[in-house]
């Protein structure tokens, strides 16, 4: 007669995810009620998908807006008039490379990497508190091994959290250049949706993906990470978040509009 003790190891492995930091953006230095500029203006306020009639051609209106039927009765150029839609859509891009030149392999700078996830979340969550529909495209990828990040836009909380699970998830290693995937992207989006870059780089294939999502019919707003990084052009409207102390500190975060 006695007592037997029997143990058993089970091995259990927990995951905690950590959504990045979101801040107002006025902390980053964006205009409170509308960081994308005055969408009354935009065509963010169209839906390409009810056509109410024609207006004459304004310079900056992409080929796929253009009404030839319309043009050629009217003898001049005439766009396509698109019914007003209550819900815009903002897709950002995130750029992974801090380094420049394309640094596939060869690490990254954190502080930069930190404030530009920063950055992507909280617009991101401005948009859909908002009321825009969402997306995001980043040129990083996930742990299940997708090639890129790829988020169509769409609305819902539940879009914003898949963004910050994506944005917390998503390794820092680029898999081409930003304006690569710009490009890539260009003509799956809804006419009329606003691109926002966020990036540490600027360079040719930006500019050049840039120039192919105004060709699609979108706009495009870039937001420059760090202290040292060129605006890509006069043409683009474009923000900057400073380094300053360091993204820990967000009182030392000091903004610049680009002029």
């Amino acid at each position: 007669f006695g007592f037997t003790v029997r143990g058993a190891d089970a091995e259990q492995v927990d995951h905690l995810l950590v959504y990045p930091k979101v801040v107002p953006l006025t902390t980053l230095g964006l205009p409170a009620l509308y960081p994308l500029g005055d969408v009354r203006h935009r065509h963010l306020l169209e839906d390409p998908a009810r056509i109410i009639g024609t207006r004459e051609y304004a310079p900056g209106d992409p080929l796929r807006a253009i009404h030839w039927k319309a043009t050629a009765r009217a003898q001049g150029l005439r766009s396509k008039q698109y019914e007003a839609s209550a819900s815009h859509r903002v897709v950002i891009f995130v750029n992974l490379d801090t380094l420049g030149r394309y640094a596939e392999y060869r690490g990254f700078v954190r502080p930069l990497l930190e404030l530009n996830i920063m950055t992507a979340a909280s617009i991101a969550n401005w948009a859909v508190e908002s009321g825009h529909h969402l997306g995001l495209f980043a040129n990083g990828y996930l742990p299940q091994g997708l090639r890129w990040v790829r988020i169509p836009p769409a609305g819902g909380t539940g879009q914003l959290s898949s963004v910050l699970e994506a944005l917390a998830k998503i390794f820092p290693t680029p898999v081409m250049p930003v304006g690569d995937l710009m490009q890539l992207e260009a003509s799956a989006l809804p006419w009329g949706t606003t691109a926002v870059v966020v990036t540490a780089v600027t360079d040719d294939p930006l500019r050049a993906g840039l120039m192919r999502l105004a060709d699609a019919g979108h706009s495009a707003v870039v937001v420059l990470i760090g202290d040292e990084v060129a605006p890509p052009g006069p043409a683009v409207s474009t923000y900057r978040v400073r380094e300053a102390d360091g993204w820990q500190a967000l009182d030392g975060i000091v903004p610049e509009m680009v002029r």
